[in-house]
């Protein structure tokens, strides 16, 4: 009887090429992976095609697709969900609609840009369907981004009714407000000056100069009460830059991570979750005298991911209302920044005062990552408590101390404005509250930059320090043992569900879509182990 029709993936078509180029026999390699030796024969014949898309997509999930797919369309969807994560990251709500068209837009760049790397170019053109749509989402898991489908903005009804379902939520569970939390993250061009000043229109020619779009990400997180900031986490594109060099990063005034994107992506959020927050606040209720149980309040950005833990509530804030109830998007993001402008131009000036031989394009050129760390970490000192409860206000107004003079604001506003006066030349002499507010707002990526870092990208989670390479960078590849330990924990976790869930029917479903889904790594694993076999075989002979 012929073995069960099995879907093979892209990296199993390529071991089961490489088993052919070394001679093994099509019936011995279709008895191997179970399937039938015609199987075998096809993939031989769509080798170049099969070879083409495993080389242009790397060593990135879709390594495991199960077909050989259009390299143009892969390219496509890959600056997709850059795009749509980059509008979630600026909190712009995305829609059907704009997915679709900028879907478009990239396939007809990409295609022109490398037209005989598609293999679809003698078919019909690309058309962005809702089917086509359907499975982009499902396949790149975007499942927790707010795709609505007419043009998408703040939903102001959901942020009325929260509130209430906030107010429950603590009456519930008895929390104080010492106990919730309100966690989000923000970008932060930290080289960024204003574009009127001669300093930002001169040195985008200067040679060595950091681009005003060098951007980290800040993640913040307090309390209600006002009294705890806790340290913050700073998420830069590389783990060891030179101006880090020797210095031990766990003894920085904030949390050291890093990715290629400088995003806080799921497993970044959940290892800030477990290493920082947990101990963290662990240690704050220790210090108020207070039980060990908190609610923390985030929104559902796609970096957010589920968390479960025995002290810890996650609550999420609906879909859309970030701008109209988020906490720490009610100022106290702002006036981080603000005393971040501050203390940088501060900067400049001790700089130009210390050493007259130089002028302030040279003391901005200085200014590195370290020195960013250090204005952060004082600009989150001048941070009041007042200024951290007041941004309740629009979820709990009774929490809220009473609110200090509106006009704290305007007299940060006035000391940059001091300083950039005393810097000197041209937009600092006439430095505005505009100039000021143009430092908030966050670059959109454009497609050229999407389309550079999609043809330009290794894949590595960490990309080259200023100047030079990270150091002890993480293997890209799995290894034999950790795959072993994934499949371990794999099989403990269907076990849990085995002996817990009485619910027969889900169960099966569970354990028919789990083993799927475990099937590529347990082919990896024992494919692993076969060319180990071999290899020890191999020696034994040689010797």
């Amino acid at each position: 009887m012929a073995p069960k029709r099995k879907r093979l993936s892209l990296r199993q078509k390529i071991v089961i090429l490489n088993s052919l180029k070394s001679g093994e026999k099509p019936a011995n390699i279709a008895k191997r992976h179970k399937i039938n030796e015609s199987s075998v024969r096809t993939i031989k014949r769509k080798e170049n095609a099969i070879r083409k898309t495993f080389t242009e997509c790397g060593s990135s999930s879709l390594t495991y697709s199960f077909n050989t797919r259009d390299v143009v369309m892969v390219k496509v969807e890959r600056a997709l969900v850059w795009w749509i994560e980059d509008l979630v990251h600026r909190r712009i709500p995305v829609d059907t609609r704009c997915i679709k068209e900028k879907a478009t837009v990239f396939y007809e760049k990409f295609k022109c840009e490398k037209p005989s790397s598609s293999n679809m170019q003698n078919t019909k053109q690309f058309c962005a369907s809702n089917g086509w749509l359907r499975c982009f989402l499902k396949r790149n898991s975007l499942h927790n981004v707010k795709i609505t489908g007419e043009s998408a903005s703040a939903d102001e009804e959901a942020a009325k009714i929260f509130p209430k379902t906030f107010s429950d939520t603590i009456k519930a569970h008895g929390y104080v407000a010492d106990q919730i939390f309100n966690a989000d993250e923000t970008g932060l061009y930290w080289k960024k000056m204003p574009s009127r000043t001669y300093v930002a229109k001169q040195t985008k020619s200067v040679h060595g100069f950091k681009t005003a779009k060098e951007r980290i990400t800040l993640l913040l997180c307090s309390n209600a009460s006002g009294d705890k900031l806790l340290k913050p986490l700073l998420v830069n594109k590389n783990l060891k830059p030179r101006a880090l060099k020797g210095m031990d990063l766990k003894k920085l005034p904030v949390h050291w991570m890093a990715n290629k994107k400088a995003w806080v992506t799921a497993s970044l959020f959940k290892e800030w979750f477990e290493k920082c927050f947990v101990p963290e606040v662990r240690g704050y209720m220790i210090s108020k005298n207070l039980e060990f149980k908190v609610l923390l309040l985030i929104d559902n950005a796609p970096g957010h991911p589920v968390i479960e833990h025995p002290n810890v509530k996650v609550l999420f804030l609906p879909p859309n209302t970030t701008s109209l109830l988020q906490p720490l998007d009610q100022g106290i993001i702002a006036a981080l920044k603000t005393y971040y402008i501050k203390h940088s131009f501060r900067f400049i000036l001790n700089k130009l005062e210390s050493n007259s031989a130089i002028n302030v394009i040279s003391a901005w050129k200085d200014f590195n990552v370290k020195n960013c760390i250090d204005c952060i970490k004082i600009a989150v000192k001048d941070i009041t408590k007042t200024t951290l409860s007041k941004c309740w206000k629009n979820l709990w107004q009774d929490v809220v101390l009473q609110e200090e003079s509106d006009n704290e604001g305007l007299v940060t506003y006035a000391e940059i404005f001091e300083l950039a006066k005393s810097i000197g030349g041209e937009g600092f002499d006439d430095m505005d509250i505009d100039d000021i507010n143009e430092l908030f707002d966050l670059y959109a990526l454009d497609d050229a930059e999407i389309i550079h870092a999609i043809d330009n990208n290794n894949n590595n989670d960490l990309e080259n320090a200023e100047d030079g390479e990270d150091e002890d960078a993480p293997p890209v590849s799995l290894s034999s043992k950790i795959l072993r330990e994934g499949l371990d924990k794999a099989a403990d976790l269907e076990n849990h569900f085995i002996d817990h869930d009485p619910n027969d029917e889900r169960l099966s479903k569970f354990r028919r879509d789990f083993k799927n889904a475990m099937e590529c790594y347990q082919d990896l694993y024992k494919e692993m182990h076969k060319e180990k076999s071999q290899r020890l075989l191999t020696d034994y002979f040689k010797n």
